[in-house]
């Protein structure tokens, strides 16, 4: 039998643990459950891992520096500011599938372990977004000095909604209230996007929608 390093041990209990959290949810799923799938003892399990809550904690963060590694390679490719929007807009409709099952367990999580200690799981939340947030507003302000976005844009604003109105498709999604997100839904999407982005405040973008406002 081939030996296998800690990492590879540990790697292959996040992998199990991801298709058992998947497939039974946050409360129903148990320790031996994920050491019957990756196929080790349960004190294996805990050799790497406090806990079903450390456990869960670790797939998600996993889950979110695999997704990361991705998407900094392709968001650091050279483009406009509109190109580079489009682009994040890309990213997400590639990753939706993985998103809305990650999504799931996360919503799940929080819901079943509300009375818990959230301290950790609030820090990882809070880095994500602000990377996330700090990206696009730093695209948005090069669009602005471009001319590409209008000057009363505010970028703060602009990223927040763009991170809401996707965060708020993937929950449509996952609760199959009759979202269809296709390449058809993806362009409407852009259009909206960017029009948003170069109208001003006050502005009518086609299809009767005003621009995000800039702060007065």
């Amino acid at each position: 039998m081939t030996n296998t390093s800690g990492q590879d041990k540990r790697n292959q209990i996040l992998a199990a643990a991801q298709r058992v959290f998947d497939t039974c949810g946050y409360a129903a799923t148990t320790m031996d459950a994920v050491a019957a799938e990756a196929q080790l003892s349960k004190g294996s399990i805990y050799n790497y891992f406090r806990n079903k809550e450390d456990l869960f904690r670790q797939v998600f963060a996993s889950t979110v520096e695999t997704t990361e590694e991705h998407a900094g390679r392709l968001l650091a490719q050279p483009g406009s500011a509109s190109e580079r929007v489009e682009r994040v807009l890309d990213f997400w409709f590639e990753r939706l599938e993985t998103n809305k099952k990650v999504g799931r367990l996360v919503l799940e999580f929080w819901s079943t372990a509300a009375r818990q200690e959230q301290g950790t799981v609030s820090r990882q939340f809070q880095a994500l977004y602000s990377r996330w947030r700090t990206y696009l507003e730093d695209v948005l302000n090069e669009g602005i000095r471009g001319r590409e976005f209008h000057p009363r844009l505010n970028p703060h604003a602009g990223a927040t909604l763009i991170m809401a109105v996707l965060d708020g498709i993937e929950v449509q999604c996952m609760l199959d209230v009759g979202v269809v997100v296709n390449a058809d839904f993806l362009a409407s999407l852009k259009r909206a996007v960017m029009s948003g982005l170069q109208n001003g405040p006050g502005d009518v973008a086609p299809g009767g929608h005003e621009g995000i406002e800039a702060q007065a």
